[in-house]
C-alpha cells in the first residue's frame, strides 16, 4: 500500500488532530528550508477505474485496496508522485466508523520526522 501514501495526504491532514507542537509556527527561514527540500508536484485527481464517482472509492462494498495500490503504481512508473482524491463528507455521515478504518492505513507518515498537520 506504499503507492497509497501520498493519495491520502489530504485525508490525512483533514483528520489528524494538531499536537501542540504543530501548532506553532515556523520561522520563515524554517519554512524555506523545507520547501526546498520538496519535490516539484506533478499528479492528478484520482478515482480508481472500478469507481463510478468520488464515494465508490472508499464505500465498504467497493474499497478496493488493491486495485488502487495498483493503479497508483502505474501513476508512480510515470512519473507522478501526487494524487488527490476528494472524501466527501457523505462518507463519513453513511458509516463514520468503516470510513476511518478504510482510511487509517493509508496515512502517510511524514519521512523527516515533522507533524503534517
Amino acid at each position: 500500500m506504499k503507492a497509497l501514501l501520498p493519495l491520502v495526504l489530504g485525508a490525512a491532514l483533514t483528520l489528524t488532530p494538531a499536537s501542540p507542537a504543530a501548532t506553532e509556527r515556523w520561522s520563515a527561514e524554517k519554512a524555506n528550508e523545507w520547501y526546498a527540500r520538496q519535490p516539484w508536484l506533478v499528479g492528478a485527481n484520482f478515482s480508481p477505474a472500478s469507481a463510478v464517482n468520488q464515494l465508490e472509492m472508499w464505500q465498504a462494498d467497493t474499497f478496493d485496496p488493491a486495485e488502487i495500490d495498483r493503479e497508483l503504481g502505474w501513476a508512480h512508473d510515470l512519473g507522478f508522485n501526487t494524487a488527490r482524491v476528494f472524501l466527501l463528507n457523505l462518507l463519513w455521515a453513511q458509516d463514520a466508523k468503516g470510513f476511518l478504518a478504510r482510511v487509517a492505513p493509508c496515512r502517510p507518515s511524514p519521512s523527516d520526522g515533522s507533524s503534517i498537520a
